[in-house]
This record gives structure tokens, sequence and C-alpha cells, in this order.
């Protein structure tokens, strides 16, 4: 089944779009929040973020240190790209925050993501089962840029200081379906209207700039 079947799939076991997202909201804070989910138990943090996992996590940054860019989620939900350290030995986190990122975006790029690295997320799903080494996906550079081009990710690509990261959860890749439908954000400094309407002035800006240099 391809990933935008199993959306669609999802999403057809509710009556309206208002009764899917306020559902979908309640079992992403029992399960990876609030962890009162009996049925549901979160993949153990592996102490390393896979390029290509997406992760749920709490994120406190020390604005006395760190440069504040415009508002701050202080509960993320990342699709990593790349871990790099800085020349003063800080390790960063580089993704796509799902939360800053439009509903329909996000069905467009965990769909271009799934597909590209399907035969390396089942392996991975397999060996998260069996408490295995699972396998990153190569998102870095030039390849993230041609993957998902079209789709306006650079609005939400950010960087998180590690250091500056708790509670980390993995996200189970049979959620992944579920996420276009999240609702649920913790923002310092904006609202999500506010910011999905930045998100998508800067795609069109962009799509324009590209039609004028034709």
């Amino acid at each position: 089944m391809s990933f935008l079947s199993k959306i669609e799939k999802y999403k057809s076991g509710f009556i309206s779009e208002s009764q899917v997202v306020s559902e979908t909201d309640s079992y992403f804070i029992d399960s990876y929040i609030k962890l009162k989910n009996k049925d549901f138990k979160p993949e153990i943090f592996s102490g390393e973020f896979i390029p290509g996992k997406i992760y749920l996590f709490r994120y406190n940054p020390d604005q006395t240190k760190e440069r504040k860019e415009g508002p701050i989620n202080r509960m993320p939900i990342v699709l990593v790209f790349d871990v790099k350290q800085t020349k003063d030995l800080n390790s960063i986190l580089y993704g796509v925050d799902l939360i800053a990122t439009p509903p329909d975006e996000r069905i467009k790029i965990l769909n271009k993501i799934y597909e590209y690295g399907k035969e390396t997320i089942e392996s991975n799903i397999v060996a998260s089962k069996k408490s295995g080494v699972q396998t990153p996906l190569n998102l870095r550079g030039d390849t993230i840029k041609s993957l998902l081009e079209g789709t306006g990710y650079y609005a939400s690509f950010k960087g998180f200081t590690i250091s500056s990261i708790s509670n980390p959860y993995v996200i189970d890749y049979s959620d992944w379906e579920k996420l276009p439908y999240l609702s649920v954000a913790l923002l310092q400094g904006s609202s999500p209207n506010e910011i999905y309407t930045e998100y998508r002035s800067k795609l069109k800006y962009k799509t324009d700039l590209k039609d004028k240099n034709k």
C-alpha cells in the first residue's frame, strides 16, 4: 500500500475533518506526551537521532546563548535530516519541524520521504521490533533539495541544539499517516496559522521567482 493510500485509509475511519483532528490529537497526547495509552508503548530512544526517522521532544533553548530566530516550538515533531557538530562542539539536529508545516505540505513531504526510503523504512520496522540496529536515510544536501523540490520544506527546516532537547520519543512508523491531522502545538511567539501563512508566502515567493526566471 502506498503512503498516500495509508493516509486516506486512516482519514476514512472518521465521519468528519474535525473528528479526525480531535481524535488524532488525543491519540498523540495519550501515546507520546502523557504516556497513558495502555495499548501502545513508544519505541525507546536509542540515544542517537537517526536521519529519516521522526521524533517528538521538549525543546528549551538557552536564549542568552542562542540567537533567537522567530517563534520557538517548545514541543516540535521533527523529521530528521542530519546531525552535525559546530566549531564550539555543540551538536545540532537538523530537520523539518512538522508542527511548523501546514497539513497539506506535511502530506507531500512525508509521502516523498516514505516512498524514497520505503525499503529501508520497512527494514527498520522489523529491526525496531527486535531492538536491532536501524539504518539512516541519506537526506543530506542536494539529495533532500532534489527529493523535496516544490514542497516548501525550507520554510520549516530548523536546527535544534541537542543539549536543549529533553524527553525525546520516536514517532512510530505506523503513526506517520496520522501526522497530517495533528494540531497539538506548544508555540512561543506565534500561532500555527501565522506560521502556516509565512510558510506559504515563502513557497509562493519561490514559485513566482522561478516562473519569472523562465
